[in-house]
Parts: structure tokens; C-alpha cells; sequence
């Protein structure tokens, strides 16, 4: 027992004084983690061997995601290469998951024995920018539009950068999840808002397009059983109606507008008035009709309050 333990202890020191490694895994380009770039991805890696190890017949790397183990021959006593492996990231690559890791065995066969040594392998998302409109992709204008920030992975010491189509860009740093960028525009018109976010593997963005419209004018003009009136009115103004035979009508039309049919026009207050069946034709630009029940001032409303 005692000849074995200092054979044992000989060893050890003849190995730490010669400086005898086993042999070990290194990525090729000396990278700490992997930027996943899509659904397969190759990696590279390097067998590094030590000198004083002695001659190895060949080794075997179990690449950690179920695929058939690679054998590689040896090469004596010195590297036997680059060795190359493709990984299937379908379910993880853009995905909010910030990183997958992989653990990579390598096992050296020398003379019928062997010895083993492990490697971690990570790969990491670049982010996934998304975002939501409140209160909807239709707006009109000068009224302010939420714009949401609903992306994932990206770094809060970089700048979320909003272009909202007109030209203007509105660059935000912040450290809170979910931030709001409020926004008006001055024009009617179809606008493309772009969310750019960014981490160390890259960039992302997403695209949506909002339409804004005028501010509703309309013509109101009186049918038979109401005070005949034609003026043109906007958004909040005051229609006063008076009643003969007990009942009136008024048609709104659209005056000078390409958007005004997607508005939804209404009136206040209720009860006292309801939609005529002259709503649903959607002929020419009448909008809608409005037969009343009671006389009194209404005032005018629509989807753009």
C-alpha cells in the first residue's frame, strides 16, 4: 500500500512538473458565445493537444443535441484539427428565449485508455422587436397616438429608435419594459412607424402602417318634415333641430374629404334621434341619415373625438 502511494504521488508530480494537460475543446475563433444567425447554424471547434500528453490514437465528440457522435483520428502527439457541426436552432432562433447552451464532451483514446473533458457551447438570441398602436392604426389629426414597445431581448443601455414616416425619429433610452412613445401627426395621410431595438447580436424592427385622417366636416342638409337648413358643420358643433309633423330628418354628407366614408358620424345626446336605413346605402358620400324624435340641439360627433 505504501509503494502505491508513492507511485501514485510520482505521478502526480511528474505530470505537474512536466505540465501535462489533457486535451480540451476550443472554439476556432476564440468566441465566448455564438450570435444565433438562423434555424441551422455551423460552429467550429479546436482539439487542442498537449505536446507532453503523448500520442493519441483518435477521439470522439458528443456534440450535447443528440446527433451521432464524431470521431476524429489522431494525429500524435499534436492537433488533429477543426473539427465542423451544424445545430438545429428552429425552435429557439428568434424566439424571446435569451440563450441556449449546449455541453460538448471530448473523449482522447490513447493505448486502450482514455479521458474526457467537457466544453460549454451558448448560443444567444439577437432581440425581436415588436410593437402595438393605441387606439387603433386609424387615427386623425393632431390627435395623439401610443405607440407600445412590446420587443424582447433587447439591451436597455441602447436607444429604442421610433420613425414615424413623416421624418421625424425619436431615439429613447430606458430601462423600463413596455415604454410608450406618444406621437401627433399634422397631415392626413398613410404613414409606415418603424421600432428599431438592438443587443450584442444585432438589430431588429418591425413595420406597421397607419392611416390618418382629416378632421370630419360634413353638410347637413334638411329633408321634408324638418326646417329646411344647409350649412356646413364640423366635429362638435351644434345642429339644432326643429320638428314638424311630430318628426324631422337630416342627411349628412361629406364635404372635401377622400376619407370621411370610414368615419362613423353620431350624434348627442340620446335618446331623441336614430339612424335612418339611408345609413346603409352608402351611395355618392352621404354618410348617414338621422330621423328625430324631439326637437332640440344635437351636437356632432364622430370616430375622430
Amino acid at each position: 500500500m505504501k509503494n502505491l502511494l508513492l507511485f501514485v504521488f510520482f505521478v502526480f508530480c511528474v505530470n505537474g512538473l512536466l505540465g501535462q494537460k489533457n486535451p480540451t475543446l476550443a472554439v476556432c475563433d476564440g468566441k465566448q458565445y455564438f450570435c444565433a444567425t438562423g434555424n441551422m447554424q455551423e460552429i467550429c471547434v479546436e482539439i487542442v493537444v498537449d505536446s507532453l500528453f503523448g500520442n493519441i490514437d483518435y477521439y470522439t465528440i458528443n456534440w450535447g443535441d443528440s446527433t451521432q457522435i464524431t470521431r476524429v483520428k489522431g494525429n500524435g502527439n499534436k492537433s488533429p484539427g477543426q473539427v465542423k457541426h451544424t445545430y438545429n436552432l428552429g425552435n429557439f432562433y428568434k424566439s424571446c428565449v435569451q440563450k441556449k447552451e449546449y455541453v460538448l464532451k471530448l473523449l482522447a483514446f490513447k493505448m486502450g485508455d482514455s479521458t474526457n473533458n467537457g466544453f460549454f457551447l451558448e448560443f444567444r438570441n439577437p432581440p425581436k422587436a415588436s410593437f402595438s398602436v393605441s387606439p387603433d392604426l386609424k387615427g386623425c389629426v393632431g390627435k395623439p397616438i401610443n405607440f407600445q414597445d412590446m420587443s424582447c431581448l433587447r439591451n436597455s443601455n441602447k436607444p429604442i429608435e421610433w420613425s414615424f414616416g413623416d421624418g421625424s425619429v425619436k431615439s429613447v433610452t430606458t430601462s423600463q419594459k413596455n415604454s410608450i412613445a406618444t406621437y401627433s401627426y399634422l397631415k392626413a395621410g398613410k404613414y409606415e412607424v418603424k421600432l428599431k431595438v438592438e443587443n450584442e447580436c444585432g438589430f431588429d424592427s418591425e413595420i406597421k402602417k397607419i392611416e390618418i385622417f382629416e378632421n370630419p366636416k360634413a353638410v347637413v342638409t334638411a329633408d321634408s318634415g324638418s326646417i329646411p337648413i344647409k350649412r356646413t358643420v364640423k366635429q362638435n358643433d351644434t345642429v339644432k333641430v326643429c320638428l314638424r309633423y311630430n318628426e324631422g330628418k337630416i342627411i349628412f354628407n361629406s364635404e372635401k374629404s377622400l376619407y370621411s366614408t370610414n368615419y362613423k358620424w353620431m350624434l348627442s345626446p340620446l335618446p331623441g334621434w336614430r339612424y335612418d336605413t339611408l345609413k346603409s346605402i352608402g351611395s355618392g358620400n352621404k354618410l348617414f341619415a338621422v330621423n328625430f324624435d324631439v326637437a332640440g340641439n344635437f351636437q356632432l360627433k364622430s370616430n375622430c373625438q
